[in-house]
């Protein structure tokens, strides 16, 4: 059965925007539609960081997942709005609650780009991973 929890973490250091997406086999997690369900499991997005208000310059955003979600998960990220760096440096830490996790440093250019990280499934009690980079 599906047990454990799982955490997405996007982090970068400048006060540009970029968003954190997952595509579910329900609808895509992200600023614009931030609770998918799928299969009676939740995933949330928590914050759209540097998206106006309180602009910070070590903004981070979670996905998170009430159980190990079910189905293949593709995360990739947006560079929505540039306001210091036309290439953004920033971290997707991928953090279950029991197992390994994993960490991807990338780099996303180009107001509108996307970033694509990786795919992902939950099978035999273990996360699975297709990198895209």
């Amino acid at each position: 059965g599906q047990s454990g929890k799982l955490r997405i973490n996007l982090a970068w250091n400048t006060t540009d925007d970029l968003d954190l997406h997952i595509i579910t086999p329900n609808g895509e997690i992200a600023y614009n539609n931030k609770i998918v369900e799928n299969r009676g499991i939740i995933g949330q997005l928590d914050v759209d960081k540097n998206a106006g208000g309180d602009i910070v310059s070590n903004p981070q955003e979670n996905i998170n997942f009430d159980r190990m979600p079910i189905g293949l998960h593709k995360i990739y990220v947006n560079l929505y709005a540039v306001r210091e760096r036309n290439e953004v440096p920033f971290t997707v830490t991928i953090m279950p609650e029991n197992g390994e996790g994993r960490i991807f440093n990338c780099l996303v250019a180009g107001k509108g780009t996307n970033k694509n990280i990786a795919t992902f499934e939950y099978k035999n009690g273990e996360l699975v991973f297709e990198e895209l980079m």
